[in-house]
């Protein structure tokens, strides 16, 4: 299903678009398009709705990176002890952790913590690990951050 984006609406992803050097009609028919998540000259845009999945699903595909989140991190986000997480760590089980932390429900609350504690820029910018501020908000429901990947 298209939106049909307002001429204001428009401007927004012109002015946006123009001050990061990247094609604003690609990025205007992708957001009509109420495409969620897509890539345009090295650029990413996820929908504000949507941030918090797509963050839960890539970090649930690599449970090795789960499992090198911080010690304490890990500690205070699960069923775990600091001193267990810290010796499997030691041992080099990052898969083992981040397996635990999948199979045992604690992906969103850490994935929720993680967000809150790093935004999204850490998780989403292989660039710069910035988000960039300023939100393309199309309307009340419809917003994008943009990351820049390359």
């Amino acid at each position: 299903m298209e939106t049909n984006l307002t001429f204001s609406q428009l401007k927004k992803i012109y002015s946006t678009c123009e001050d990061l050097g990247i094609n604003w009609r690609e990025a205007a028919e992708k957001i009509s398009e109420n495409e969620t998540d897509f890539e345009i000259d090295n650029y990413r845009f996820i929908s504000e709705s949507e941030i918090d999945l797509i963050q839960q699903n890539e970090l649930k595909n690599d449970p090795y990176i789960l499992g090198c989140f911080n010690d304490w991190f890990i500690a205070d986000n699960t069923d775990l002890s600091l001193d267990i997480v810290q010796t499997l760590q030691k041992e080099s089980q990052y898969e083992a952790l981040g397996n635990h932390i999948i199979d045992n429900g604690f992906l969103e609350d850490m994935q929720q913590e993680y967000a809150h504690a790093d935004g999204y820029g850490h998780h989403f910018s292989s660039y710069d690990s910035n988000t960039i501020e300023d939100l393309i908000g199309i309307d009340s429901d419809t917003s994008y951050y943009i990351f820049r990947t390359n």
